[in-house]
């Protein structure tokens, strides 16, 4: 008969399962789109696979036969768990992204500004500079999101950017004209920024 120590693991990794499928679930609802959503799903899969490793593992040694059972149990269980939730999310109207309409970006797609770096930035000044000028606090402590008309945030390469490092922001049409100015004056107004150009896709930019 399994001993009250395989019954205290069986509940502590059934406590574990429903807190990370219950985590995963509100990723999911919360994701500011659905291409961001697609990294949730991935990170389950991760984790799937991972706790069905470590349950094999575990059962190649008599004294955590019992845990590895219980481990690989847990990681066949997640994918259920997660997709069931996500299903009942979207019955109920829970998954934030849902009516968003699809949004195309990419280097051929006309973007709301396009950023040229100077040359000699940092990776750190970049995501600092960006995470200070693009993304404010989520309203329910849980990270970051855009500020409000920022749609996208679309990283360009030197090869893309005529050797300068850029990255290209969708503006959506709500967003008022003002607030539009504001925003594009906050980030050409940064040491960091070389130039700023309005409404073009990324690969109609002269060189500079």
């Amino acid at each position: 008969m399994p001993k009250t120590g395989n019954f205290v693991s069986m509940g502590l990794c059934a406590l574990l399962l429903i807190g990370v499928s219950i985590f995963l679930i509100h990723g999911y609802d919360t994701a500011q789109a659905g291409y961001v959503a697609v990294y949730t799903v991935v990170l389950m899969w991760i984790l799937c696979v991972f706790a069905i490793v470590l349950g094999l593992a575990l059962l190649l040694f008599r004294r955590t036969r019992w845990l590895g059972t219980v481990t690989v149990g847990s990681g066949l269980l997640l994918p259920c768990i997660f997709l069931a939730g996500i299903r009942i999310s979207a019955s109920a109207g829970w998954v934030s992204w849902a009516n968003q309409p699809m949004q195309a970006f990419g280097p051929n797609v006309p973007a709301g500004e396009v950023v040229y770096y100077n040359l000699g930035v940092t990776n750190a000044e970049r995501e600092s500079f960006q995470r200070a000028s693009l993304y404010q606090a989520r309203a329910d402590g849980a990270g970051l999101e855009f500020k409000p008309g920022i749609t996208y945030c679309l990283r360009l390469s030197p090869s893309q950017a005529h050797g300068h490092d850029a990255f290209a922001i969708g503006i959506s049409p709500s967003l008022p004209q003002d607030r539009r100015v504001q925003l594009r004056s906050l980030i050409a107004q940064s040491s960091l920024v070389f130039h700023v150009y309005d409404d073009i896709a990324p690969k109609d930019i002269p060189a500079p």
